[in-house]
C-alpha cells in the first residue's frame, strides 16, 4: 500500500515539474558521462518519507486509542494496526494492485492509481482524526470552536463543487479538441483524395511540369501525414497560413506562383465542373456526380483567400473536383483552433494536481471534524478536569518507560563491560604468571 501511494505522488508531483525522473552519471573527475530515466529510483526517497510516517502516525493511533478507552483502547488501536499484515501473511487480504501498470514520465494530468490515491487519502483522513482527539483531550474546546470549524468545512465542501463543475469543463476541452483533431485529419483526408486524383490526370495528360501539378504531387505526403499525426504535432507542424500549404518540395513557393496554382486548379474545377451564369444573381452548378461534389459544411469553415483580387462566396456551395479554396483556409483554422485547445487541456491537466492535492487536505479535515464524532460517542467531550490529557499523561509514562529501560540497558552494559574487563584483567594476570614460570624453568635448567 505504501508503495502505491509513493508512486502516486511521484506522478503527481513528476506531472507538477516538481520532481524529474532523469539522473545524470559522472566520472572521477565529475564530467558528465551519460544520463537516464529511472522512476523507481526516483521514489525511493518518497517512499522511506510515507514509511517514516506512517510509524510515526501508528504510534499516534496507539495513543488515540489510549485517550479515548485507556489500555483497552490502545489495544484496539495495535490489533486493528496489525490486522492488515496478519491477513495478508494469512494469505486472506485481497490481491489489490495499488502499483501502476504504466507510468508516463512527465505526464501531466496523471494521478497515479485508484488505490494508491485511496490511501493516501486515508492516511491524511487518520491524521486529521488524531490531531483532533490530541486537540481536544488538550484544550478545553466547546461548541463555539466547531461553529467556527463548521464555517471552514461548508466552504471546503462549496469549494469542491466548484472543482466538479471544473472538471466538466475540463472534459468539454478535451471533446471539442478531439472533434478539431477529427475534423482536420478527414478535411486532409478529403483533400488528399481529390489531389490524388489531379496527380493522376497531370501524369496521364503528361502536364507534369506546370506548377498545380508539381505541387499536387508534392503536397500528398503533407495531407497524409496531416491524417495520421496527434493533435500536438499538428499544432505544431500544421499550416500557419495558406502558404505553407502550397510550398512545393524544393521550398516556399512565390506570391505569383501561389496564384499560378490556385488559377490552374480552378480552371480544372471549371473544365470537369462548369458553371452556368445566368445574370449576377443567378447561377447553375455542375450537378454533383463521383467527379463533382460540394465541400462537406465541415471542411469548409473558413472565408477563401482571394485570387486575383475576387473572394469566390459560392465556394462552400459550389460542387468541384478539388476543394482546396475550402479546405487550405479551414486547416489553417484548424491549426489555431489546435493551438488553443491544447493550451486549454493543458491547463486543465496541470489544475488536476492542485486538486488532488486540495482532496488530501479536505481528507485532513473530514478526519478532524470525524474527531468531534467520536469524542461524542465516547463520553470523552464531557469527561471532569482530572481525565484531560490522558494523551499527555500517556506519553509521559511511555516516555518513563523507555528512559527506565534505556537506563537499565546502559547499567547493565556498564555492569558487563567491567565483569569482562576484570576477567580480561584476571586472564592476563595469570598468562603473565605462566610465561615468568615457563622462563625461569628454562633457566634453572640451562
Amino acid at each position: 500500500m505504501l508503495t502505491g501511494a509513493a508512486w502516486s505522488i511521484q506522478q503527481s508531483l513528476d506531472g507538477l515539474g516538481v520532481v524529474s525522473t532523469s539522473f545524470v552519471t559522472r566520472d572521477s573527475g565529475g564530467a558528465l558521462t551519460g544520463s537516464y530515466w529511472s522512476p523507481g529510483q526516483a521514489v525511493l526517497p518518497i517512499l522511506g518519507a510515507l514509511c517514516l510516517f506512517s510509524m510515526l502516525l501508528s504510534a499516534c493511533l496507539v495513543t488515540a486509542g489510549y485517550v479515548l478507552g485507556r489500555r483497552k483502547g490502545a489495544c484496539v488501536a495495535i490489533v486493528l494496526l496489525a490486522l492488515p499484515g496478519a491477513l495478508s501473511v494469512m494469505s486472506l487480504w485481497p490481491n489489490i494492485p495499488y502499483l501502476p501498470s504504466v507510468y508516463t514520465i512527465g505526464g501531466t494530468g496523471m494521478l497515479g492509481t485508484p488505490w494508491g490515491v485511496f490511501y493516501l487519502l486515508l492516511l491524511a483522513g487518520l491524521t486529521g482524526w488524531v490531531l483532533g482527539v490530541f486537540v481536544m483531550d488538550a484544550l478545553n474546546i466547546d461548541d463555539k470552536f466547531w461553529g467556527g470549524f463548521d464555517h471552514l468545512w461548508y466552504a471546503a465542501g462549496l469549494v469542491a463543487v466548484v472543482f466538479f463543475v471544473a472538471d466538466v469543463q475540463s472534459g468539454g476541452h478535451v471533446k471539442a479538441l478531439d472533434q478539431v483533431s477529427r475534423d482536420a485529419q478527414r478535411a486532409s483526408a478529403y483533400l488528399h483524395n481529390q489531389i490524388a486524383e489531379y496527380d493522376k490526370h497531370c501524369r496521364q495528360s503528361v502536364q507534369t511540369h506546370r506548377l498545380s501539378c508539381e505541387w499536387a504531387s508534392d503536397v500528398l505526403q503533407r495531407l497524409l501525414d496531416y491524417q495520421t499525426v496527434d493533435a500536438k504535432l499538428f499544432a505544431q507542424f500544421g499550416p500557419k497560413n495558406s502558404a505553407d500549404l502550397y510550398q512545393r518540395f524544393a521550398g516556399p513557393s512565390s506570391a505569383s506562383e501561389i496564384e499560378t496554382i490556385r488559377s490552374e486548379i480552378s480552371a480544372y474545377n471549371a473544365a470537369l465542373c462548369p458553371v452556368r451564369v445566368f445574370n449576377d444573381h443567378v447561377k447553375q452548378f455542375a450537378r454533383p456526380s463521383a467527379v463533382c461534389q460540394s465541400t462537406p459544411h465541415a471542411f469548409c469553415q473558413s472565408i477563401p483567400d482571394s485570387l486575383n483580387g475576387k473572394i469566390d462566396e459560392d465556394v462552400s456551395v459550389a460542387t468541384v473536383a478539388i476543394a482546396s479554396e475550402c479546405i487550405v483556409p479551414t486547416l489553417v483554422r484548424f491549426r489555431a483552433g489546435h493551438a488553443e485547445y491544447l493550451q486549454q487541456v493543458s491547463r486543465d491537466q496541470r489544475n488536476k494536481h492542485y486538486r488532488w492535492f486540495y482532496y488530501l487536505m479536505f481528507a485532513v479535515v473530514a478526519g478532524f471534524k470525524m474527531s468531534n464524532g467520536t469524542m461524542k460517542l465516547t463520553g470523552l467531550h464531557s469527561r471532569k478536569a482530572h481525565e484531560k490529557r490522558r494523551g499527555w499523561h500517556f506519553l509521559c509514562r511511555v516516555w518513563g518507560i523507555l528512559w527506565k529501560a534505556q537506563t537499565t540497558v546502559f547499567s547493565c552494559g556498564v555492569r558487563l563491560a567491567s565483569t569482562l574487563a576484570i576477567a580480561c584483567n584476571a586472564v592476563a594476570k595469570r598468562m603473565v604468571l605462566r610465561v615468568r614460570k615457563f622462563f625461569s624453568s628454562n633457566v634453572r635448567s640451562g
